[in-house]
């Protein structure tokens, strides 16, 4: 009897288990409604998507991402290996299949790696993961997508075509080509 009943206990934690992990927001996601859109939720309560880095939580069964100053919250579930997002206030439904796929991957680290201190002769530039960004001590917003950098202020957006090659960091855009290098204390080892 006593066997039966330790059976039943793995058996029970096994499912609880299996459970838990196929439900949890954490990890990869593709867009199945606006392709080729990705999403990655960090454990943290950060995360990075095609237009660059933000923050989560989860309370009451309600997502709410920061992405610098605007916060949108929205009603989730997961079902089947796939994640519905129904935005709070528009209702607008998007549908994102779980998985690591190699865009993923790419939209991860291009927006990661941007993250730091940037100096040079003439200016200093700080991008945080929560999308704010200091330009010689004047806060913006900013977004990463499709290697662009766009820099946002109350009255306008600036957008840059980026490359980081090492820990050097090239603008090109307005007619003009600015490097930046990525300062000793922002360089991750």
């Amino acid at each position: 009897m006593n066997r039966y009943l330790f059976l039943f206990t793995i058996l029970t934690l096994s499912v609880k288990l299996a459970i838990a992990q196929s439900t949890s927001i954490e990890g990869s996601w593709s867009s199945e409604s606006y392709k080729p859109y990705n999403i990655i939720f960090n454990k943290d309560g950060s995360g990075t998507n095609d237009k660059g880095t933000f923050n989560w939580k989860i309370k009451d069964n309600l997502l709410t991402i920061s992405e610098g100053r605007n916060t949108e919250e929205y009603h989730y579930y997961i079902n089947g290996g796939r994640l519905f997002l129904v935005n709070k206030q528009t209702q607008h439904t998007q549908t994102f299949t779980k998985g690591k796929d190699e865009n993923t991957r790419k939209a991860s680290e291009n927006a990661s790696s941007i993250i730091g201190k940037w100096e040079n002769t003439n200016a200093s530039l700080q991008l945080n993961q929560d999308g704010t960004a200091m330009i010689n001590n004047t806060q913006y917003d900013y977004r990463v997508s499709n290697r662009k950098l766009i820099f946002i202020s109350k009255d306008h957006s600036t957008e840059y075509d980026y490359s980081i090659s090492n820990d050097t960091l090239t603008l090109k855009g307005n007619n003009e080509m600015v490097t930046y290098n990525k300062t000793s204390d922002s360089i991750q080892k």
